[in-house]
């Protein structure tokens, strides 16, 4: 994928930050506000997730982290990709399994080897030559800031990032291709950056306060909508396991637990959070251009419109066969929104309307010159 595959796509392309906080950090339930003052770190909360290190558990979280940072150089990433709902399936299945102190090591292993080829079909198509070299130019700017490594006087942190990036660079070589480029950030920059989570155990924990005091009042925002749009269901056991997924963060953070474990309790509670949105969502206005359902029916309605136009091989029109093809696909879409339940599920027939969408309209017969 190169930059022109993001722009020319009918769905809003979304920064990396914007998709973070859909994908990644999502949001959390209806609770009294957090305290700004975080208690001081207990033995027997330190303990209570001792089980997160077993290898199982340490191999989905060592995973996330290298998602998180196949996701860095984009900058933009567009959502109209069925590599990142599919991906996203899978985290929210490791998310649960990992902190369950029940499921099994054959279980965890399972997950793991879905993870693996999930995330290698995700880096492929946001680590090419285009954003990789850009990414590794920008980070030495703003690290070494005109001055040469050698000259340079940098923290631990800084050191080490820019001796994996120049590792990355020499292995490169004069192979500039989009699979070298992502070869080499996945050999020698992904693991840097991993060891640096691990070695992050102290956090900006009023950060986190706010964040999790914004998530609760966006939920209670949706529910609130909801509610007045006509709902009459219980969405008590959803907050309720929000409730909880909270807790396991909290207890985690106060542990001095590292960035790795700290993050993918955060993801978990986005997972329980899509969750409620799944069961809101055809309750809430068509306003939001992150809800996967409506770009989904956004995406039928133009697609009717399309079809509706006249049918022809004449310049300007659609040959006739290209229209049979399109209304197949755009049945199998319409059956999709009436079966889809979760965010996944509406967001991989987006995808896979988006794309068909842009083949239809490569079809158009151009006007004679």
């Amino acid at each position: 994928m190169n930059n022109e595959t993001v722009k020319r796509s009918p769905l809003k392309v979304l920064s990396a930050a914007a998709l973070a906080s859909v994908i990644t950090l999502g949001g959390i339930g209806t609770l009294p506000p957090v305290h700004a003052e975080t208690p001081a770190p207990q033995a027997a909360e330190a303990d209570a997730f001792a089980y997160l290190n077993d290898a199982g558990r340490m191999k989905l979280i060592n995973l996330e982290a290298e998602q998180l940072v196949s996701s860095w150089p984009t900058q933009t990433t567009s959502i109209d990709r069925v590599e990142v709902y599919e991906l996203l399936e899978i985290r929210n299945e490791a998310y649960a399994a990992v902190m369950d102190p029940t499921t099994s090591q054959a279980r965890l292993q399972a997950i793991a080897r879905k993870y693996e080829q999930k995330l290698k079909n995700y880096q492929e198509i946001v680590l090419d030559e285009f954003w990789v070299d850009n990414y590794f130019y920008k980070l030495k700017m703003a690290i070494l800031r005109g001055v040469s490594y050698e000259n340079s006087h940098l923290s631990p942190p800084d050191k080490r990032t820019i001796e994996a990036v120049m590792a990355a660079e020499a292995a490169l070589g004069k192979n500039k291709t989009d699979k070298n480029y992502r070869d080499v950030f996945v050999k020698y920059y992904i693991p840097v950056q991993v060891n640096e989570f691990d070695l992050q155990t102290s956090y900006d924990k009023t950060r986190y306060d706010s964040q999790i005091s914004r998530y609760r009042q966006w939920v209670q925002e949706d529910i609130a909508k909801a509610v007045a749009a006509g709902s009459t269901e219980d969405y008590s056991s959803y907050t309720a396991e929000i409730e909880q997924a909270i807790s396991s963060f909290e207890q985690l953070l106060a542990s001095s637990a590292n960035q790795k474990k700290v993050d993918f309790s955060l993801g978990y509670i986005s997972s329980k959070y899509d969750n409620l949105l799944a069961a809101l969502d055809s309750y809430l206005p068509p306003t939001s251009s992150t809800s996967e359902r409506n770009l989904l029916v956004n995406l039928i309605a133009r697609s009717k419109e399309l079809l509706a136009l006249p049918t022809d091989n004449q310049p300007g029109q659609f040959p006739a066969t290209a229209v049979s093809k399109f209304r197949l696909v755009l049945k199998a879409a319409e059956k999709d929104l009436s079966q889809a339940k979760t965010r996944v599920e509406y967001g991989i027939a987006a995808s896979k309307l988006d794309q068909a969408l842009m083949k239809f309209y490569e079809t158009h017969l151009p006007y004679a010159q």
